[in-house]
């Protein structure tokens, strides 16, 4: 997303349309909901029927209502209408946060990060947009909370979860299918949550589903079973592994390891992995933060204590291999190996 699509609403009748929309969210908290679900150790309230595991109790709750029409008026339009683009972005005056994606759906989070409002754009129903709403909706609320989850993808390996870098087409989920067919169990793809219990960090599980493409998922999750592509007019599958889980619980981090695409005039045919030191984990862990565009002085400094805090605590290796599946098995024989402590700081898979 470019940094055009933030966009900033008009100053004219602000301050009457915030106060509908707080009233809309602050209405919620006194709503009996129908479903109680859990995801990423949250416990998400809603009366949208979802594909996700009943919720016990957690202190971190969030609930998401689909808005009534005409609960919030024709400041979405105004909003929405600046940009072109995909997906927008705006965090207004009030710091109620508004996203959309095309002429599909939006969603609003209020401050406190523990209500969230869906509007239905389009024809189809709003399950099919599951994939964002327990992505985004959830990561834009925790961050709302105070949290700061990552960009990342995670896979259990005999109890040792690793953690997958990198910017969106960078193979996390992808290298994550091949760790899976290696028997490695999915924790959560494109969003991780971390909880800490003294010093040692935990990897919250997200939805038990990964979303890739055609011939990854024939090559590595042949056995899942499709739950309909990521967005209606995408490539990305969305796929259930076959496998039961680890039971859904948080897994103890083990390492994170940044995926990088060797230089273009590079002849590297195997993978490298090098253990990154100084201040390289902390960038990192820092450029690996959801929602980025959300920047604050305050946001500021609790991205730099969360991303020190880890850094200090959990080894970061930079993972660089060429975009080949002829080259995957021995990208995960290279995770494998560093899990298993047999690889040195710097090493040649």
């Amino acid at each position: 997303m470019r940094q055009s699509d933030c966009v900033a609403e008009p100053n004219a009748e602000r301050r009457t349309r915030a106060d509908d929309v707080e009233g809309a969210l602050n209405m919620l908290a006194e709503h009996r909901y129908r479903y109680k679900y859990a995801v990423y150790g949250v416990t998400l309230l809603t009366d949208l029927p979802l594909s996700l595991p009943e919720a016990g109790d957690s202190d971190v709750v969030v609930t998401v209502d689909l808005a009534s029409p005409g609960q919030l008026p024709s400041a979405v339009e105004r909003l929405l209408t600046d940009s072109n683009s995909w997906s927008q972005l705006a965090l207004r005056e009030d710091d109620v946060l508004r996203a959309r994606w095309g002429s599909w759906f939006e969603i609003l989070v209020a401050p406190d990060g523990r209500h969230v409002l869906c509007r239905n754009l389009s024809d189809l129903p709003l399950t099919s947009f599951e994939a964002y709403l327990t992505n985004f909706a959830v990561g834009t609320a925790l961050i709302q909370q105070g949290e700061e989850p990552l960009h990342a993808t995670v896979v259990d390996i005999g109890g040792r979860a690793v953690g997958l870098l990198g910017p969106s087409g960078a193979g996390k989920s992808t290298l994550a299918a091949v760790l899976m067919n290696r028997g490695g169990i999915l924790v959560t793809d494109d969003m991780l949550r971390i909880t800490f219990e003294d010093d040692a960090a935990f990897a919250q599980p997200g939805p038990y589903r990964i979303k890739l493409f055609r011939e990854p998922a024939d090559r590595y999750l042949s056995t899942g079973s499709s739950l309909g592509y990521w967005n209606p007019s995408g490539e990305k599958l969305i796929l259930k592994p076959a496998s039961t889980g680890n039971g859904r619980r948080p897994t103890r981090l083990s390492a994170l390891y940044l995926l990088v695409a060797p230089p273009p005039a590079s002849e590297l045919d195997r993978p490298s992995l090098e253990r990154l030191s100084g201040v390289e984990p902390f960038k990192t862990i820092l450029s690996s933060s959801i929602n980025t565009r959300l920047q604050s002085p305050r946001r500021l400094q609790r991205q730099f204590r969360f991303a020190e805090r880890l850094a200090k605590n959990l080894p970061v290796f930079r993972l660089t291999y060429p975009s080949n599946f002829d080259v995957m098995d021995k990208v995960a024989d290279c995770i494998l190996d560093s899990v298993a402590n047999r690889v040195c700081e710097t090493s040649q898979c």
